[in-house]
């Protein structure tokens, strides 16, 4: 190994220093980090406001903390026609899309633990050959098709997503 002269050695140890130093006056001071404009609470407690002006339901606000907009159902239009309505006591919380429209999804907030909510759906999408299945993700799921839509149901903590995607 070829070790450096050492005023080189000394240079590059310098330079380190000076570069750490100027980049540490870049941080923010502690005065600046303790007058922070708006504390996680009351973060909190705006998203919350804005979700009741916006129609979000309550029960949504743990499980899709990000919900911002009254859901609604006929937004959705990968649902096939026979879909069943959710077969455990869940209330619909958001709904989204890919741009393209190939994939939708419904986010439900449900107090079903997530083994209640995959055997409620695996039954009630029997007749569309529905299995719990992880996929290889190690996350299970409902997975199926209905109507030449494919669909997966996960769990999630207060909740459960259900996908769609065409094609």
């Amino acid at each position: 190994m070829k070790h450096l002269p050492r005023r080189a050695a000394l240079s590059m140890a310098a330079t380190a220093l000076v570069l750490a130093s100027a980049l540490s006056a870049c941080g923010p001071s502690e005065e600046s980090a303790a007058s922070s404009p708006i504390s996680a609470a009351d973060a909190k407690d705006d998203l919350e406001d804005i979700q009741k002006d916006a129609g979000v339901p309550e029960e949504c606000a743990e499980a899709f903390p990000l919900a911002m907009t009254k859901p609604d159902l006929a937004d959705v239009k990968l649902v096939p026609a026979s879909w069943p309505e959710p077969p455990v006591d869940a209330t619909l919380c958001s709904t989204s899309e890919l741009m393209d429209g190939s994939q939708e999804s419904l986010d439900y907030a449900t107090e079903a633990s997530a083994d209640e909510v995959l055997e409620a759906y695996k039954t009630a999408l029997a007749d569309f050959g529905a299995t719990i299945d992880d996929q290889g993700t190690g996350i299970k799921m409902v997975v199926g098709e209905a109507d030449g839509t494919s669909f997966q149901v996960r769990p999630q903590d207060g909740g459960f997503i259900v996908f769609f995607a065409k094609g």
